[in-house]
């Protein structure tokens, strides 16, 4: 179903095969591209704010808006155009914070943090930050503009179908690995580590492209290494849904947090279905905390050990039972797609998104870093599927991965290799 312009969607906590998306109220507003005012909606108490810019507005004398895509608490996002010369222009994204919290320290100090984060680090699957500055006493961030989807809303759009192929969806985590094996290990200007946790990987922070690029998004909460001294710990931050049990428990997070957040993201791509969201934010803690690692063999008996292996490691209550590192889950789903036999390119995943994204629902479709689609791009059906549906529209894959069952051996073996590796080399550091 669409969404009307001004139409504030609301999205309630559900089940385990609750839709993938947003933990958030969201209020997406378009304005005409060719500047305007944006159309006004009968007033109600769920009408979102007005835009507090205006199309065609300049900001630091080269970024044009072009409307607003989205609205939160504390910023509103703009499609914009960046005038670099009078033949030349590119779009981008804007994040403004709203003037009603540009006064607050807390705020005002977390975005700036996002910002010098986000400024610093340059990977091929991380946003990239072009600009940050002022405009009418309140902030603003100038990002890479992406023509996707984000990944829930992929998700979403694929459990019509037939689901993610596979080797696509591993590639898609893969991608993400990487991006945070980078940013963990990111270091400033004079060589110290930067100390950059995301804390809030989820597929709402996730974009894939058109064209098949995998973009990692909003380094807003992350816990960076300050050169205040400041701290954010014992401060719940994220999705409640994508939390490691020590960010549930307040405890101290390193990047083995992330690592856990990347494994729930990887359980439902997999599965098409929601793992730890529960009715309420308590009981999704709870699950989080006290829940049994969850098992993909006991959705799908023929799934591969090896991948339950590396799901199994990645959602390891215990920190020092998960991967230690994100290198170590991307390299292990590259040599299980190795094992597949399975070559994933970005045209590949370009080709899939070509086929459940026809070019008429992308035509209007100003999809950007904000991660958020605009009300114009139809949402897909919220209804969940039941688990006969689930299995019947996994047969054709169980049954190819049946017929390579040989080769689960082979990378089921490699990884349990790596894996007393691992272990062995911590003896030895002991």
């Amino acid at each position: 179903m669409s969404f009307p312009p001004t139409t504030k969607r609301v999205i309630p906590p559900r089940g385990p095969s609750a839709p993938f998306a947003g933990e958030e109220q969201v209020a997406l507003h378009i304005a005409p591209p060719t500047g305007g005012s944006a159309a006004a909606a009968a007033p109600s108490a769920a009408q979102p704010l007005a835009p507090e810019l205006a199309p065609g507005t300049l900001l630091d004398g080269r970024f044009e808006l072009l409307g607003r895509i989205a609205t939160g608490g504390m910023a509103e996002i703009f499609l914009a155009r960046e005038n670099a010369s009078d033949i030349a222009s590119r779009k981008l994204v804007v994040k403004k914070v709203h003037r009603r919290v540009a006064q607050n320290e807390e705020f005002q100090r977390m975005f700036l943090d996002e910002a010098r984060v986000a400024m610093s680090l340059s990977h091929a699957h991380i946003c990239h930050i072009y600009a940050f500055g002022k405009h009418d006493h309140s902030y603003f961030i100038a990002m890479e503009y992406v023509d996707g989807v984000t990944l829930s809303h992929l998700l979403n759009r694929a459990r019509m179908a037939e689901g993610v192929p596979l080797p696509i969806a591993l590639k898609i985590i893969a991608a993400v690995a990487d991006a945070l094996h980078y940013a963990h290990r990111a270091r400033d200007d004079e060589g110290r580590p930067l100390g950059i946790v995301h804390r809030d990987v989820s597929p709402q922070n996730v974009m894939v492209g058109f064209d098949g690029s995998v973009k990692l998004l909003d380094f807003g909460i992350a816990k960076v290494r300050s050169p205040s001294g400041h701290t954010d710990e014992g401060v719940v931050k994220g999705k409640f849904a994508y939390m490691s049990p020590e960010q549930c428990l307040r405890q101290s997070t390193d990047p083995r947090s992330d690592i856990f957040a990347l494994g729930v993201v990887l359980f439902e791509a997999v599965t098409a279905r929601r793992l730890y969201q529960r009715a309420t934010e308590f009981d999704t803690m709870r699950a989080i905390i006290d829940g049994p690692v969850p098992s993909v063999r006991a959705l799908d008996p023929l799934c591969p050990e090896a991948l339950e292996f590396i799901l199994q490691t990645a959602l390891a209550k215990e920190p020092a039972e998960r991967f230690q590192s994100a290198a170590e889950l991307r390299d292990a789903i590259e040599m299980f797609l190795a094992a597949m036999r399975s070559v994933v390119t970005p045209s590949t995943i370009a080709t899939f998104l070509d086929g459940i994204y026809p070019p008429n629902l992308r035509s209007n479709a100003a999809v950007t870093a904000t991660g958020r689609p605009p009300a114009m791009l139809p949402e897909p059906s919220s209804e969940a599927p039941s688990a006969a549906s689930y299995h019947r529209r996994k047969a054709p894959a169980r049954r190819a991965r049946a017929a390579l069952a040989p080769r689960w051996i082979v990378v089921t073996v490699a990884l349990v290799l790596i894996a007393l590796g691992i272990a062995v080399g911590y003896l030895l550091r002991a």
